[in-house]
């Protein structure tokens, strides 16, 4: 590999793209650009949404130099564009917006979920054997269980008092919005 492309924000999906000579650098960063609006667009973030994650994103690697990107520094979690979806019990309404979900820690942390603006609204952590702990600033404190699908999709399920919550990532909105109902029987 002589470089690799990626996100600079740690709210920002971790997606990775990688030549393996220097003439396959610019398309490995057109590659990386392609996919990010992509998988951001699925989840139903805006053009400027994407535009803001793309415009912040450099190597990591180039030439087989490492820069100073932040992710050879400080951050260790993999993020994943993902569907929200909440139904307000106590009303019936059911909305659907974009997040951004951290999916993977490498240091065993509390994990974050960002929303749409980027500003952190959830923290939760998992244990075995797949239970989900969530404290939301709009949704309060839920618990429920998460489920794994394979190729990086997975599914968070939650419950409140007053909330049904799923966040489903690398899904689309219509398919989101086909399963939701289907999670709480």
């Amino acid at each position: 590999v002589v470089s690799v492309f990626a996100s600079t924000k740690a709210y920002c999906p971790s997606l990775y793209w990688w030549s393996l000579r220097p003439a396959s650098s610019a398309p490995a960063k057109r590659a990386f650009k392609n996919d990010l609006g992509r998988r951001m667009k699925d989840s139903g973030f805006t053009k400027a949404e994407i535009d803001h994650c793309v415009e912040n994103s450099g190597f990591i690697l180039k030439n087989r130099q490492l820069t100073d990107h932040p992710k050879n520094d400080h951050y260790r979690n993999y993020v994943q564009p993902a569907v929200l979806m909440v139904q307000d019990k106590t009303t019936g309404d059911i909305t659907e917006e974009p997040a951004l979900v951290e999916t993977r820690s490498f240091d065993d942390k509390i994990w974050d979920v960002y929303q749409r603006d980027f500003s952190k609204d959830c923290t939760f952590k998992t244990s075995k054997p797949k239970n989900v702990s969530m404290n939301c600033k709009r949704h309060g404190k839920l618990s429920g269980h998460y489920i794994e699908e394979g190729n990086g999709r997975f599914t968070l399920v939650l419950e409140s008092s007053r909330f049904r919550v799923a966040y489903m990532t690398r899904r689309t909105r219509s398919y989101a919005s086909g399963q939701f109902a289907k999670l709480f029987r």
